[in-house]
């Protein structure tokens, strides 16, 4: 069982994952929305969620937006989604990307589908441990 003061981490990580989410949701359908915006808070989703999984675990948080490192972290804690597992293709926008003039675009379909995914088994994880 996680201390109060790691759930209540986890649970502000998990507050802010879906602010994430909840503006990549609004953003991302909005094709006049830059794709580095749409990608970071796809990144962003991601990386509180599994955060918020390490703090309920009481893991140290690692200062880092590398979702490789971060998805390798929580493997080692709770098996994840597949495509969280393998989310590393956004963590560009964490950083590099939203300042570079010639970005890559982004699949918005496919960057909503990891966020939700990542927030939804973050959530599953920190309120119910034992699933």
């Amino acid at each position: 069982m996680p201390t109060p003061e790691h759930l209540e981490v986890a649970r502000l990580l998990l507050d802010k994952a879906a602010g994430d989410l909840s503006a990549l949701r609004v953003l991302a359908s909005d094709q006049a929305q830059a794709d580095h915006v749409i990608g970071f808070h796809a990144q962003q989703t991601v990386e509180k969620s599994i955060k918020a999984v390490l703090a309920s675990r009481e893991v140290e948080l690692p200062m880092t937006h590398d979702l490789g490192y971060l998805a390798t972290l929580g493997a080692e804690l709770e098996p994840l989604p597949a495509d969280v597992a393998t989310s590393s293709w956004l963590t560009p926008w964490a950083g590099g990307w939203r300042y570079d003039t010639e970005a890559s675009p982004v699949d918005r379909v496919l960057a909503v589908a990891v966020a939700e995914s990542a927030f939804d088994w973050g959530r599953s994880r920190v309120e119910d441990p034992q699933d």
